[in-house]
């Protein structure tokens, strides 16, 4: 008696545990296909592919006190070949769009695209931004199908070495969270 009441319970429990997963699952199984990435005024130049897309990018450059600028940086660790990249800052409302320049990578290098000159960084690379950038932001563009490149973005205090604030930006590729 005894054990077919723990029979019971234990059936119980294992669909309770059944429909409790299976639900998200479900909700999670709908149609994700991915975006070709961020719709930016300027589109991806031919010959290129988004590799990662990050969103929070700030830059006050233009303002009164000069407190936010955003760096990528992007290591190559391919032993042999270099990567051509190109990293693009855009406003909240994705007009402007910013170029911070296209850049070629040397095999086992690092290079810093930054929205402003930083105190902290030695960019390789900045963009010409004649507004602050507000609520941005950012994505990095590799030209052909390179895989060994990997990529992170930081808002910072542009002004002092070592910054008074750091924030480190989470990186999406085509299909989510990196």
């Amino acid at each position: 008696m005894l054990q077919q009441k723990q029979r019971r319970l234990f059936s119980a429990i294992a669909l309770f545990a059944t429909i409790a997963f299976a639900i998200p699952m479900g909700l999670w199984a709908v149609d994700r296909t991915p975006e070709p990435g961020p719709r930016f005024v300027v589109p991806t130049p031919a010959g290129f592919k988004v590799l990662y897309m990050f969103t929070g990018a700030r830059d006050t450059t233009n303002s009164a006190s000069n407190t936010a600028a955003t760096s990528v940086h992007c290591t190559n660790f391919d032993t042999v070949n270099s990567a051509i990249v190109v990293v693009e800052f855009a406003d909240f409302d994705n007009n402007p769009t910013f170029f911070t320049g296209t850049l070629t990578v040397p095999a086992q290098e690092t290079r810093t695209f930054s929205s402003q000159f930083t105190a902290f960084y030695v960019e390789d690379t900045t963009a010409t931004i004649t507004d602050d950038l507000n609520q941005g932001s950012a994505r990095v563009l590799v030209q052909g199908s390179f895989k060994k490149l990997i990529c992170m973005a930081v808002v910072l205090d542009p002004v002092n070495n070592p910054p008074t604030y750091t924030h480190n930006l989470p990186a999406f590729t085509s299909v989510g969270k990196f």
